[in-house]
């Protein structure tokens, strides 16, 4: 029995294969992509760009992709759409093709009008296995999520997931196995969030968590932040900060953060947020209790 995780990322939400990852993203707030791969080949591209209104015709749009990759990639210029249809996807009606060469791939794209979003949507497969995958990506068709009335939305990178308002978008991240930092941003919020591996060596050569943090990392989101921090509280596992900074376009923007020890992930979490808005605190609260290990989802 096939294992799924839900995945969040760039404000899409479905759930896919335990064995699926995102080993290619890019873009932020004007467009973003992704990309998950099994261990042996690419699955599925995601694909978003922010359009007040649509124009253009799904069909059109489908029909374009396929020529571009003909004219882009050599090894695709036979490729040749084999069928085509309606989809539903999260209340919204789409368009779908299935184009081959050699590999299938059935690419389906919808509008959003919630958010203001085209997506795009490719699943790859061999032909094959055609009858076990198109059930597979009707499942995850059924799963996806690109517009939401909660406040909050998941983010998964790596074995960790967390949540964040869904107004914050995506500045920058660096993804490593032992090290991830993501920087997020709204009109009034800025966001930073960094997790560390190997905690227990980092703890052993600095003696403790405010000395290994006050090394370096500290340095870091002071100058993320163009603020200064003061003297944390400190307790048990973990590091607290809190201060009022003067903004550059007046009125005071709160800093706030939190560093802390998990020692069943072996993991070192640090998240700091900087706001003006009133509920800046319990929005910070919020996001630091959502921190866990990525789980199995339950059958459905």
């Amino acid at each position: 029995m096939v294992q799924f995780k839900k995945l969040g990322w760039q404000n899409v939400i479905l759930e896919v294969p335990w064995e699926w990852e995102i080993t290619t993203e890019s873009g932020g707030r004007r467009g973003a992509y992704f990309r998950m791969d099994d261990p042996s080949q690419s699955r599925m591209e995601v694909k978003w760009e922010p359009i007040d209104k649509r124009t253009v015709p799904l069909t059109l749009i489908l029909d374009n992709m396929v020529e571009k990759l003909k004219k882009d990639k050599r090894e695709l210029r036979k490729a040749k759409i084999v069928a085509r249809g309606s989809s539903k996807i999260c209340g919204h009606t789409g368009s779908y093709i299935i184009w081959q060469d050699g590999m299938r791939a059935l690419a389906t794209s919808w509008y959003c009008d919630d958010t203001k979003r085209l997506f795009m949507i490719q699943f790859f497969y061999k032909p094959e296995n055609e009858k076990v995958e198109m059930e597979l990506f009707e499942k995850l068709l059924r799963t996806i999520i690109c517009h939401t009335d909660e406040e909050m939305v998941p983010w998964t990178a790596l074995d960790v997931q967390f949540e964040i308002p869904k107004d914050l978008y995506l500045d920058s991240r660096k993804l490593l196995v032992g090290r991830a930092n993501m920087s997020f941003s709204a009109k009034d919020q800025d966001l930073l969030v960094d997790w560390y591996g190997f905690a227990t060596g980092l703890l052993e050569k600095h003696g403790s968590l405010r000395k290994w943090f006050e090394s370096r990392p500290a340095k870091d989101v002071s100058k993320a932040l163009k603020a200064k921090l003061p003297p944390p509280k400190e307790g048990e596992g973990f590091l607290e900060y809190r201060s009022a900074e003067k903004s550059i376009l007046g009125g005071q923007a709160l800093v706030i953060g939190k560093v802390w020890y998990v020692s069943d992930l072996n993991k070192i979490f640090s998240v700091f947020m900087k706001g003006k808005s009133k509920d800046t605190e319990e929005l910070f609260g919020r996001i630091v209790s959502s921190f866990r290990k990525v789980s199995p989802t339950a059958p459905r």
